[in-house]
């Protein structure tokens, strides 16, 4: 069996969680206010409930994909060649307090408060991630895959240039930039998600695989299912962004 010393601060993680659940219902009760700082306030006034919604919760994904990101990335270089299933330091302990607390809020707006008009994909989408993020802090074998869980984090990269470009998008579909945004997106994703994630997630399966009898079976399930779910989902938007960016720089024109 494996020796497993586990050093996380558990006071530590459950005040950032609550600290940080509160700022996100803070930014998503506050969107509009926020919107206006950025010359956005008109445009806002002007939506449906739909889209107010929609705008609401890109708001609150925004800052916290503009606030995880760079921490995960620090991680990733600070801690790189380490083991990747039971690494872990302070900083990761942070961060998966922050995320939660987002992942709190996003459960609490999509599942439980605004079902119909957030839709299906952000309902899995919470679930996914809440389930993720609380399971992996659970006490037996911690601190197995938090820092995966925190490099997973370097995803959300994709999702800022996702939520700028559903900004511009009503503020101007046509725009050269909502086009530049666009372009960000399909590169972010599929290097980020698919390029980089993808062996990633295969790696950590591969080496778990290795230890299976000294780890606890249900981590291992769970990450196995999320992980298959992970892929399969990266890869069928990696393959449209591709086909739409193969289309738009080497597509022949329609002759009419």
């Amino acid at each position: 069996m494996l020796e497993i010393i586990d050093t996380f601060n558990t006071p530590l993680f459950l005040g950032v969680t609550v600290l940080s659940t509160i700022l996100f219902f803070a930014v998503y009760n506050n969107s509009y206010q926020l919107s206006k700082l950025f010359k956005f306030g008109e445009i806002y006034s002007k939506l449906n409930e739909k889209n107010r919604e929609e705008w609401d919760q890109r708001v609150t994904s925004l800052v916290h994909s503009a606030l995880v990101s760079p921490v995960a990335l620090y991680i990733y270089f600070s801690t790189f060649n380490s083991d990747p299933l039971f690494t872990f330091n302070m900083t990761m302990n942070v961060l998966v307090g922050v995320t939660s607390g987002y992942f709190i809020w996003d459960f609490w707006t999509c599942v439980i408060m605004k079902p119909k008009i957030t839709g299906v994909a952000m309902i899995f989408h919470a679930i996914l991630g809440l389930t993720a993020t609380i399971y992996v802090v659970l006490p037996h074998a911690r601190p197995l895959y938090i820092r995966f869980t925190c490099l997973n984090i370097i995803s959300e990269i994709s999702t800022i240039f996702l939520n700028l470009k559903s900004f511009e998008f009503h503020n101007d579909a046509k725009s050269k930039r909502h086009e530049l945004y666009s372009l960000c997106f399909a590169l972010s994703f599929i290097l980020v998600r698919c390029v980089w994630m993808i062996p990633l997630i295969l790696n950590c399966c591969y080496q778990s695989y290795l230890v299976l009898d000294s780890i606890p079976f249900d981590k291992v399930m769970v990450l196995y299912i999320e992980s298959t779910i992970c892929i399969t989902l990266n890869l069928y938007w990696c393959r449209l962004l591709s086909k739409k960016l193969f289309e738009k720089f080497f597509g022949s024109k329609k002759k009419h």
